[in-house]
């Protein structure tokens, strides 16, 4: 006996001892887990810390790329809009260079072929006075060979008549005189030839001069044109060194933009990554539970306002149907009027209007029901019997054609709200439905069927519009 109690003792003891065991063994492992838990925590909070910084200092470098990316396209492109005017510039002062060497060259050439005609006229003036002086030499060699021939004549008669002697003295003092008269006058005539001829040299010297002048003013102009080319071709290495320097220019904008458009991608991603990264972390720290409950209860929300919407076109579909049976039946009815232009059927915003025409409702300018017009309004009457608890609006419209002279309507406004009025007035002089269902507007030539621009569609807007719609109130999506 004594053994089984130290026996039941000593197993409660074990038991005792392993349940203390097993207790501080699940603490020492709760604590770990939370320990863990902790760290885990702590590690995703830091981690989540790191993240956003780094997002922030990416979106902060991104910001400043783009800026510099804007104020470096920005100075090229200013730059290059100068170096384009600059160039523009450069082109028309070419252009008048060229103009300016062509009419200083049409000139040159055209003074050059002056003076060279000049020139050769002063050589044939020289070349003919050559000869005319050449010929006068020839005649006055000939009157001195003809005149020693006489005289050898003369020796030889004096030689063989010495009786003559005296007369032959005599022929010899008058042929001496003769030919001192005649040496005179070849002398005269010889210092003639030769100031003219002097005259001619000193005028072919100064055309010759002239000529000179004109050649080193041509050679100066040359020189100008020289210098005017030289100033182009400067003008036109420079034009091209700043067409390089703008194909330079636009090339390191090309490779800014291919810069800017590789690194846009590059950071874009990079913040599209690390914003992914943000709200995988955000949705490990967040509850899951509350947006799984959250959703839950907007999906069960959802689901009843589909039910409702889906209902309310169920509604809706069955009073088209209606409507249209209505409205089949309204034609049926109108049948005549209709085809005759005396009444029309049409449906607006979920209502079903009856449309009277003035033509056989009122006389111009005037309220009172014609005869005609209470027969249909009968009609009226009898098909609105069929539409227990519906709403009625009668409503006056007229066109855009100013009223008469009235004393009894100002204008048209007045005159469509008291032509709504007569409608219902007899209408209730019937005394067959409810007055509370009517509502009376008078809307004047502000809200036409039709443009006012032939007297048919004037006509089809002077009317008045029975509209019947639901006892409730119609909704806008119903009206549009």
């Amino acid at each position: 006996m004594k053994t089984m109690k130290s026996k039941h003792k000593t197993i409660t003891v074990i038991i005792f001892a392993l349940l203390a065991f097993a207790n501080i063994s699940i603490n020492a492992e709760n604590r770990e887990r939370k320990e863990d838990d902790e760290a885990m925590l702590f590690y995703w909070k830091g981690e989540y810390k790191t993240l956003k910084e780094k997002h922030v200092a990416l979106e902060d470098e991104y910001e400043e790329f783009r800026n510099k990316y804007r104020r470096d396209t920005n100075a090229l492109m200013k730059k290059n809009d100068e170096l384009s005017c600059r160039v523009k510039d450069l082109e028309k002062n070419l252009h008048d260079f060229w103009a300016e060497k062509s009419k200083i060259r049409k000139e040159y050439e055209s003074r050059m072929y002056s003076l060279q005609e000049e020139v050769n006229s002063l050589h044939s003036q020289l070349i003919k006075m050559e000869n005319d002086n050449r010929d006068q030499l020839a005649e006055a060699g000939e009157s001195i060979s003809k005149y020693k021939m006489i005289l050898d004549r003369l020796n030889q008669v004096s030689q063989e008549k010495a009786d003559l002697e005296n007369k032959l003295r005599e022929k010899d003092l008058l042929v001496a005189l003769n030919e001192k008269s005649y040496q005179e006058g070849l002398r005269d005539l010889n210092r003639k030839n030769s100031d003219l001829l002097k005259s001619k040299q000193e005028e072919v010297r100064s055309k010759e001069e002239e000529a000179r002048l004109k050649e080193e003013e041509a050679r100066s102009r040359s020189a100008a044109n020289m210098q005017l080319e030289s100033d182009i071709s400067k003008l036109k290495k420079e034009i091209s060194d700043l067409k390089q320097e703008r194909q330079r220019n636009l090339e390191k904008i090309e490779e800014l933009s291919r810069n800017y458009n590789d690194k846009v991608p590059y950071y874009e991603s990079e913040i599209k990554r690390l914003k992914v990264l943000l709200a995988e972390k955000e949705n490990t720290v967040s509850l899951q539970n509350q947006k799984l409950q959250q959703q839950s209860q907007e999906l069960q929300q959802k689901n009843q306002e589909v039910q409702n919407l889906r209902s309310v076109a169920d509604q809706q579909k069955e009073e088209l149907e209606k409507s249209k049976d209505k409205i089949s039946e309204l034609n049926k009815n109108f049948e005549k009027e209709i085809s005759g232009g005396e009444v029309g059927v049409t449906t607006s915003g979920g209502r079903i209007v009856i449309s009277l025409f003035d033509a056989v409702t009122f006389d111009s300018g005037s309220d009172v029901i014609k005869p005609r017009g209470k027969v249909i309004l009968n009609k009226i009457i009898n098909a609105l019997k069929d539409y227990p608890g519906s709403k009625i609006f009668i409503e006056g419209h007229t066109d855009n054609v100013p009223i008469r002279k009235s004393k009894k309507f100002r204008d048209n406004w007045e005159l469509s709200t008291h032509r709504a009025l007569s409608v219902l007035y007899y209408i209730l002089s019937r005394n067959e439905l409810e007055p509370g269902v009517f509502s009376v507007a008078g809307f004047g030539e502000f809200e036409p069927a039709k443009d006012n621009d032939t007297p048919e569609n004037r006509a089809l807007n002077r009317r008045v519009n029975i509209a019947i719609t639901p006892k409730k109130k119609p909704t806008s999506d119903e009206y549009k």
